[in-house]
């Protein structure tokens, strides 16, 4: 079975201010930067929010409160417990 692959947009700015700092200057020398110095780059950490955080922060100041069972749960491991 074939995998579809998207390539990064051409068109995108964060992809052109990536592209344009995978070069850096040494003793003004253009040098390429190595494949783990472009990964760990500041540059290759930034993302737009995600659609994800965007609904979290929507709903957290329409005033929604965590449905996450894990603090009832935690309660309740810890009465069993003792």
């Amino acid at each position: 079975m074939a995998q579809k692959t998207t390539a990064p947009k051409l068109n995108d700015p964060l992809t052109q201010q990536r592209a344009a700092k995978v070069a850096v200057s040494i003793n003004q020398q253009k040098v390429d930067l190595l494949p783990h110095e472009q990964d760990e780059s500041a540059t290759s950490q930034v993302s737009v929010p995600r659609k994800i955080m965007k609904q979290a922060s929507a709903d957290i100041n329409r005033g929604l409160v965590d449905t996450d069972r894990g603090v009832p749960a935690g309660k309740a491991y810890a009465k069993q417990k003792t």
